[in-house]
């Protein structure tokens, strides 16, 4: 059952991008066009210290600076792989009515300083090997000429959508949308539109 929910939703992935791709001919080789609904999203969120926006899906709330705080004390996150990675939240965006999650990141070595390029092909390789149970797919495309690698996979009945990038202060950002799967359907072009949004600064 996992293995065809999975399988269904990369199916739905692959058309959509084909689909738009038919709508954007002058788009670039490995170019994803995403269909960017703004009724469904809010207004950016951004970090002046990091180079990077997005615009979180509308009904998913900003946590408060005390309960952002007490989060990050306690938090053992869902999807984090294992090995020497710390994964640092910057806001999570909560929906009011049901456990989905959008948790913005950035991604530091607690015991390399590495290049950007180093640091993700190490974090990356944590990822595949941590999170392999789980028929994690990966794709990697560019999205208005940022490049992206995209992870799907399900655990513990949600539906994940793992986003790395790296942003315009050399920062490896990560956003980890996080969603019950009974609640997809009615939540993904909501998340579509939020990762459709996704600028540097």
């Amino acid at each position: 059952m996992r293995k065809w929910i999975l399988l269904s939703l990369s199916l739905f992935i692959i058309l959509m991008a084909c689909t738009q791709k038919e709508k954007q001919p002058a788009l670039a080789e490995g170019e994803i066009f995403f269909n960017v609904d703004s009724t469904l999203i809010q207004t950016p969120f951004s970090v002046p210290e990091y180079g990077f926006q997005v615009s979180p899906p509308i009904t998913w709330l900003a946590t408060s600076p005390n309960m952002l705080k007490q989060i990050k004390e306690s938090l053992e996150s869902v999807v984090q792989p294992k090995g020497d990675f710390q994964i640092n939240p910057l806001q999570f965006f909560l929906h009011p009515d049901h456990p989905s999650v959008l948790v913005v990141s950035y991604i530091t070595d607690q015991n390399v300083e590495a290049d950007i390029p180093a640091l993700q092909e190490r974090y990356i390789t944590s990822i595949r090997t941590s999170l392999a149970l789980y028929n994690l797919q990966e794709n990697q495309y560019t999205k208005t000429g940022i490049p992206i690698i995209q992870y799907l996979l399900q655990k513990d009945g949600n539906i994940i959508f793992k986003i790395l990038f790296e942003d315009s202060k050399n920062q490896l950002i990560q956003l980890d949308y996080v969603v019950p799967q009974s609640v997809f359907p009615e939540e993904s072009k909501a998340i579509e539109s939020s990762i459709g949004t996704i600028s540097i600064q």
